[in-house]
Parts: structure tokens; sequence; C-alpha cells
């Protein structure tokens, strides 16, 4: 019988006992401040990340996993007993993750069966994926339906968010389509969207408060058939009061039950800066 291990990486920014609970294995990207190089989630938490950042004289850097990290992460569940591995990872238009998890692939063949996975997704829209993935384990469903599973939610999921600059996007480089919003009207605030992976302009609103309201508006005129099988999370770097206000919206207006509330972590936050909010729909 298949033994099946799910993976992914820091950048789902899934909340620790979430992880605990699924049994998922994490593999860690690196923060790099200077000289100094930290493993995210591991001697990186997310509030240390943002006091760090604030002290900063220049933008930390960010690196993948490299293929090594990943054999040693397959190897260790296949001696566990493992047969079968499914990694899913940040999309691998934003990072060089999965491009590692495919190489490391090929060095374990021999001892274990791995499918990698590009979410085509970051943050927690890469997180729910993950966790129906892990869910699908638990009821004993099949190594293909479970891949077949992740690949059709990959093709359902919406992620929208707001930053509080474009400055942190466009020095990491991860800007993508919304390079056209560089040198906007003062007071516009970015309405961002991811497409095919990659980040692209969504609206451009005047105003943070505003801005804010369109956000939540977005999700609003979803059609409402259907809702009551919908995945919501709301992501934040430093503004947990304002994601605790946008799920009392959703859920008071939708009357969506399961709203998970994820802070950015320090890699998607090295690149979207403090202040960011994002919603995550998957039907």
């Amino acid at each position: 019988m298949n033994k099946i291990k799910i993976v992914t990486d820091s950048t789902c920014d899934l909340p620790l006992q979430m992880v605990k609970e699924n049994n998922i294995a994490v593999v860690p990207l690196k923060i790099h401040f200077g000289e100094q190089t930290y493993y995210e989630g591991i001697d990186l938490t997310p509030d240390s990340f943002y006091e760090k950042l604030k002290g900063a004289d220049v933008l930390p850097t960010t690196s993948q996993p490299s293929p090594g990290d990943f054999v040693k992460v397959y190897k260790e569940y296949a001696q566990q007993g493992f047969t079968h591995i499914i990694s899913i990872h940040i999309s691998s238009k934003l990072s060089g993750t999965y491009q590692s998890a495919l190489i490391a692939k090929g060095l374990v063949e021999d001892i274990i069966k791995v499918e990698v996975i590009d979410s085509h997704f970051v943050t927690f829209g890469l997180g729910i994926m993950v966790l129906e993935a892990a869910k699908m384990v638990k009821e004993g469903k099949s190594f293909e339906t479970t891949i077949q599973h992740v690949n059709s939610l990959r093709e359902k999921a919406k992620l929208y968010f707001l930053v509080d600059t474009l400055e942190f996007l466009q020095k990491g480089g991860r800007i993508g389509k919304a390079s056209s919003l560089i040198g906007s009207l003062l007071n516009i605030k970015p309405l961002l969207t991811l497409r095919e992976g990659e980040v692209h302009p969504f609206e451009k609103v005047r105003g943070q408060s505003k801005a804010l309201d369109r956000l939540v508006n977005i999700v609003e005129q979803l059609p409402s058939t259907g809702l009551e099988k919908v995945h919501c999370g709301i992501v934040h770097s430093q503004s947990l009061e304002i994601a605790e206000k946008v799920k009392e919206i959703l859920v008071n207006n939708l009357g969506l039950a399961e709203i998970t509330i994820s802070e950015i972590g320090a890699v998607v936050g090295t690149h979207v800066g403090p202040g960011a909010i994002g919603i995550i729909i998957i039907k």
C-alpha cells in the first residue's frame, strides 16, 4: 500500500499548528541580511523579520532551497517508509524553488516516487492547496487522485492583494506585469493579482480606505452559489487589525464561516513589505 507524504516550502505561510496537525513537511527558504543568513520559520519568525527590516539600511534578499536540501528531505521520508511524495511549491515565476525540487526528484527516483507541482501561487494560496492535499492523503485517496485535485484547485484559485508601496516588489524583481503602475499619482493604491503565477495589476484605487473597500467588494461580487465550498484566507504583513476587520465583513456579508488569517512570512514579506493585505479564494 502506498504511503504518501506532502512536502511544501516556507512561502506557504501556513500557521505552525496547521502544519503539525496535517503532518506536512516544510522546506525553508533563506533570507539574507547582508552576510547573515536565516532560515524562514526556523530561526526567523515574521515578527523578528519585520523588526529587522525596520532597521535595515539595505533591503534583504532571498534564495530558494538547493536541490540538495530537497534530496535530504526526500531521502529522509523514504527511509521512514514513505513510498510517494507530493511536493507543492511557490510559483516558478516567483522563485527557483520549484526547479530545485524538480532536480532533486531526478536524484531520488530510484528510492521514492516524487511528483513536483508548481502551484502558480504563493503565501496562503499555496497553503490551501497543501492543506487540501494533506486532507486527501488522510482520507486515503490515491497518489494520482490527490495530484489531480491539487491541479484543479490551481485553476480555481484567486488572489487579490494591496501593498503599501511597490518599492519592495520592484527592488526584489518580483513586480511582474505590475511595473506599469510605477510612478502613478500620489495616494494611488495598487490592487494587484496573481495570474499564471505572476504579479499583474488589477486596478488602481485612490486612498487606502477605498482600496480596502474595493478588495472586499471583489470577493462580495463572487456568485453566491456554492459559497459553502469556498476556501478563504486573509494574509497580512503587520496588519492584523485590518485583517480581522476584513474577516468580520466577509463573515457578516457572505456567511463564510471558515476564514483563516495568516501572517505573511519573511520571504514574501521581503517582496511586499509591511502593510500588505490580501484575500485568497478557492472555490
